[in-house]
């Protein structure tokens, strides 16, 4: 049998997909899937044969059986209408956000979108803290921090048993180093042995953080977080590690610029 091409495998998964769903059950009978779908006899049988051309069903004594073919298109065909209905979920906040963004194309291709809610705009922070979880180790970059969740983030830190390895924008420690409250929340953090916190100016508006189980990403936008993105997978979680490495080497500890406020 030729091989029938990407785009012949590709229209016939896209138009017979209730006819391989009802492959799935086992074989079937022209009569059968004439009934079962609700179509004509004609109907069936150019589907039959368009299948048959794809590699993606086949005639047997039991009837049009699906092929191990049909199968794994049924299942990626499944999977790719799933990201699709994430994407569109999401698409509101991820279309104002620039594409040129430095995101890696991996991490966005297996990606779960939390969008801010405009009701509840800090409901995405205790997303933040329901994906870090229980894990033993959290590193995250932060270009951007809103004064009242700097002293959340160290009780919620302080509260579990990880340890925290945090690059956050040397301009925003200058800022947070002139208020008072803030001040005495990084001196704590400084003071720590469980969370170690460095800085540098951040490329990227947006942050990154990654534990044994998740990696994510927090977009910003001048009215603070806009969205977030969360990936499991193993590829996403080294992006994200690499994305933190890379902003942590050449960085400047935390108690240094306390210093320097001080003077």
């Amino acid at each position: 049998m030729m091989s029938p091409g990407t785009e012949t495998v590709e229209q016939t998964i896209r138009t017979r997909r209730a006819f391989l769903a009802a492959l799935r059950g086992g074989p079937q009978r022209k009569r059968a899937l004439v009934d079962a779908l609700e179509t004509s006899r004609s109907t069936v049988d150019r589907a039959v044969g368009d299948l048959q051309a794809a590699g993606l069903a086949r005639e047997t004594d039991a009837g049009i059986s699906i092929t191990l073919a049909g199968r794994m298109a049924t299942e990626i065909d499944g999977a790719y209408r799933r990201r699709i209905d994430e994407l569109t979920a999401g698409l509101t906040p991820l279309a104002a956000v620039d594409g040129h963004i430095g995101i890696a194309d991996g991490f966005l291709a297996d990606a779960r979108v939390e969008a801010v809610s405009p009701h509840v705009p800090d409901l995405i922070f205790d997303r933040f803290y329901d994906s870090v979880g229980d894990a033993p180790r959290l590193r995250t970059t932060v270009p951007t921090v809103l004064r009242e969740h700097v002293v959340r983030f160290h009780e919620e830190m302080t509260t579990r048993a990880v340890e925290v390895d945090l690059v956050i924008d040397t301009r925003v420690v200058e800022a947070l180093v002139a208020d008072p409250e803030t001040r005495r929340a990084l001196e704590a953090v400084r003071d720590s042995a469980q969370i170690r916190v460095v800085a540098t100016e951040l490329p990227e508006s947006f942050g990154v953080w990654e534990t044994p189980t998740v990696a994510g990403v927090m977009i910003y936008t001048d009215s603070g977080p806009h969205a977030m993105l969360l990936n499991e997978a193993t590829a996403a979680r080294r992006w994200a590690r690499s994305v933190y490495e890379a902003a942590a080497a050449g960085a400047t500890p935390i108690g240094a610029l306390l210093a320097r406020g001080g003077d």
